[in-house]
């Protein structure tokens, strides 16, 4: 069981080759409905209006709304189901400013993922690419000629060596079509035990459906989250350790890893409940229902 406190990404530490389209503001009168940028804040203008964003959003009735980020840092705000879109291919660069040893992406739309490290002077410290296709529902010829291909959505990268030297992710599409990131976290992990079956995954769904008088549903469509329980084992002689660990994260939204090689084991949120007995003098459970967020 692996947990990842992510680094901070700012425009001082990553560069990238998504361009920033979005119109930045200048003063004037912006039309109803119009986005502007302010640094990597976007705001969208609710009625026409000479005021400045950052203003508007604090007026009474407001005149502007914060709707996010702009597409370049999609993949590093507080939500992993908005994402960072390009054309083929996207490349980010991070200078980390502490010493980091995994990189973790969610929400992906692509083909294949390469995350490298160089040392500086020409040499190369990690160069691993990893293919997102899931033949895992391949089981015999007539799977392999004639189902959907499917690919998976969340890959993490663990047995980086530990350095504080720029990190290179590369995530590259199809010809002519989009690449996606929802979340792009680099971080060092934290091993508190090893996670044994009986970890369930749920579904948290936000969605409404109702009955109109006819029967039918008339059905709002919401962000989903993921709620995982895991069943964690942890030497005994650490569990205060792990326990006071788990408690300076309650807040901090984290990368949870049940196992790297099952995507619905690996969910960033906060940990909703955990609880920890004293089992044997070896070997203690720990049970950790996680609670992405959207």
């Amino acid at each position: 069981m692996i947990i990842i406190e992510p680094i901070d990404v700012t425009e001082v530490n990553m560069t990238t080759d998504v361009p920033l389209s979005e119109i930045e503001w200048t003063a004037g009168t912006t039309p109803e409905g119009e986005d502007r940028r302010i640094g990597n804040d976007l705001y969208r203008a609710v009625i026409e209006t000479a005021d400045d964003p950052v203003t508007g959003v604090n007026a009474d009735p407001p005149t502007w709304i914060r709707i996010g980020v702009v597409n370049r840092f999609q993949m590093f705000d507080e939500f992993y189901h908005s994402q960072t879109v390009a054309t083929e291919r996207i490349e980010v660069t991070v200078q980390p400013s502490e010493v980091v040893n995994s990189v973790t992406l969610l929400n992906l739309d692509a083909l294949e993922v390469r995350v490298q490290i160089e040392d500086g002077q020409g040499g190369t410290l990690y160069d691993e690419t990893k293919s997102l296709l899931d033949n895992s529902q391949v089981v015999d010829y007539w799977e392999y000629f004639f189902s959907p291909i499917l690919r998976r959505r969340d890959v993490t990268f663990i047995d980086l060596p530990a350095y504080s030297q720029p990190v290179r992710i590369s995530v590259i599409g199809s010809t002519g079509g989009e690449v996606r990131i929802g979340g792009a976290f680099i971080g060092r992990q934290r091993i508190i035990g090893e996670a044994v079956y009986g970890t369930r995954r749920d579904l948290l769904n936000f969605s409404t459906k109702e009955r109109d008088q006819f029967g039918r549903f008339q059905i709002v469509s919401r962000h989903k989250a993921k709620l995982v329980s895991y069943d964690v084992a942890v030497k005994t002689r650490n569990n205060d350790y792990v326990a006071d660990f788990l408690e300076d994260v309650a807040d901090v939204p984290c990368i949870y890893i049940g196992d790297p090689e099952r995507g619905g084991t690996i969910t960033y949120g906060y940990p909703r409940d955990f609880g920890f007995p004293y089992e044997t003098p070896s070997i203690s459970k720990l049970s950790l229902e996680v609670e992405s967020v959207t």
